[in-house]
């Protein structure tokens, strides 16, 4: 499911208008485990040359070549991936926040509570009806770690 929702992401109009140069998915393993074929893949979809990484050593890497990283998480129980993006990914990842609106994105269109950390710990909740893809004002300072996705 996590690789479906990753190449339907792909296709979506609002991945395809910002074009990331990098994105980042721990625990994508890549089809037939090899990371490097989703990559050709969504290049070919995207029409430009893009990088697929799932490594933290990668990560790294590459955040001393580009800002343009975006953070692709999977949620198994709610079907639904999350993409983060503004993050300092050289801190340690639980540490992780963002400034920037996250964009949810699924196959299974429904209704989703979202919580997350806000500003100075509070947790925070929202819900929506996502058909297929939106992007989600959660506010600054967000904990991206702590963004948990729940079908009611």
């Amino acid at each position: 499911l996590k690789a479906q929702n990753f190449f339907a992401l792909i296709e979506d109009d609002y991945v395809r208008e910002n074009k990331p140069a990098v994105i980042y998915s721990p625990n994508l393993i890549g089809v037939h485990f090899q990371i490097e074929t989703d990559e050709t893949l969504a290049e070919k979809l995207m029409g430009y040359d893009m990088e697929i990484i799932n490594t933290d050593e990668d990560l790294l890497n590459y955040t001393t070549q580009t800002e343009d990283i975006w953070c692709y998480r999977y949620d198994l129980d709610a079907k639904v991936g999350v993409i983060t993006t503004g993050t300092d990914y050289t801190a340690r990842e639980t540490a992780w926040t963002t400034d920037e609106p996250v964009y949810f994105f699924t196959s299974y269109s429904g209704d989703l509570k979202i919580s997350y950390l806000s500003k100075g710990g509070v947790r925070e909740y929202k819900e929506l009806s996502l058909k297929e893809g939106e992007l989600v004002d959660l506010g600054d300072n967000v904990l991206v770690s702590s963004i948990d996705v729940e079908r009611p």
